[in-house]
């Protein structure tokens, strides 16, 4: 059970984003998108969610080509958390989050007391019940970013896409951010992808490294093996070091 892209390519007009792009990712992982700004990391989500049609390959979720599935049965199995959401309407934090079951309801069917224990559990799981009866409109954009996650979490969905879910938060959340992610991966057995800028983040919590450069795969595999100063450098154009800790922990630098 996986998700896999095959030779997808991507572009506008005669101008190509993505370029002959393959990989495989296994249920039970964590895999980060590292690349330079403009690289094709957003790009790549998108197509694998089902926003974007490649202009050539194909996005195969559990051996099925998403573009073969309905937008109902891909929600089912996967969950996007986008970058930025600003949000229209005032709804309320614990109203965004049980948006989240809307691929479980029929089309004139409306939450349950079930549905509302999930996102309640899923407010409670990263520590924002607080949070439950104000505005969504009215809060940070971190706690924004806090909230969409507990929308994923409540969909229970098999496959999470996330584009830099960290971005707007302080170094407590990130990790307890990518705690919280480690742990439903290990209790549901579900898969994790996500951009991202931070290679330290990447090198503590990620299982496999996709490293993208100009619209190209330039590694991929197991971030143990994938995450070493001489690919780091060869992404950024910079010269890095990477030095261990204690125990098994590693941090980049420049």
């Amino acid at each position: 059970m996986a998700i896999e892209a095959v030779n997808l390519e991507f572009g506008y007009k005669e101008e190509n984003i993505i370029s002959k792009c393959s990989f495989t990712i296994d249920k039970g992982r964590i895999c980060c998108i590292l690349g330079p700004n403009g690289s094709g990391k957003t790009t790549i989500l998108k197509l694998l969610n089902g926003t974007l049609k490649p202009r050539k390959g194909l996005v195969l979720l559990d051996g099925h080509s998403i573009e073969q599935l309905s937008k109902k049965e891909i929600a089912r199995l996967m969950a996007f958390v986008p970058q930025e959401h600003n949000g229209v309407f005032p709804y309320t934090v614990l109203e965004m989050v049980v948006m989240g079951r809307n691929p479980y309801l029929s089309v004139f069917g409306r939450p349950q007391k079930e549905d509302y224990l999930i996102a309640e559990e899923a407010l409670e799981m990263l520590g924002i019940s607080y949070l439950r009866d104000q505005c969504y409109m009215e809060i940070s954009g971190g706690e924004r970013q806090m909230v969409f996650l507990a929308r994923a979490i409540a969909q229970e969905a098999a496959y999470f896409i996330m584009d830099e879910p960290t971005s707007h938060l302080d170094f407590y959340n990130q990790h307890g951010i990518m705690n919280v992610l480690r742990r439903i991966v290990e209790e549901r057995g579900c898969c994790v992808i996500i951009a991202m800028h931070d290679p330290n983040l990447t090198m503590a919590f990620s299982d496999e490294v996709l490293m993208i450069k100009q619209g190209q795969l330039l590694q991929e595999g197991l971030a143990r093996e994938v995450m070493t100063a001489g690919n780091l450098g060869d992404l950024y154009d910079m010269n890095l070091k990477i030095a261990s800790l204690e125990g098994e922990k590693k941090v980049v630098f420049a």
